[in-house]
């Protein structure tokens, strides 16, 4: 991910969705969607016409995936504070011009969503 560019302009957009994940950590289904539009915020930055394109055709199985590693998340941590935190680290790390740091952040997030996926197949 390039932390420039059409990221840093399309931060704002960023910045709320998260925002709206910690708003609405009381209720799933408004966090699910916080985090669907985070990841579609993201992929509009990337400034890739294809790989817009591609979130839009598979938003439907990502809300799907999402709700199976956040419900996971939830049960067993009985709250999204982490989740939170991490989405805010990945944002925080990518805007101040570190990608090394982001990278590994999103790739420890993708680990561990990957795992409770697997784990409630």
């Amino acid at each position: 991910m390039r932390c420039r560019g059409n990221f840093r302009r399309s931060q704002k957009r960023i910045i709320q969705a998260v925002d709206r994940m910690a708003e609405s950590a009381h209720s799933l289904e408004a966090f699910e969607q916080a985090d669907v539009e985070f990841h579609l915020a993201l992929a509009t930055a990337a400034n890739n016409s294809v790989n817009l394109r591609i979130f839009q055709a598979v938003r439907t199985p990502v809300h799907k995936t999402l709700r199976v590693t956040n419900r996971g998340y939830l049960k067993g941590h009985g709250d999204l504070s982490e989740p939170i935190l991490n989405h805010k680290k990945l944002v925080d790390f990518a805007l101040s011009g570190d990608a090394k740091v982001a990278i590994e952040v999103l790739e420890n997030m993708i680990k561990r969503s990957r795992a409770r996926v697997l784990n409630n197949m």
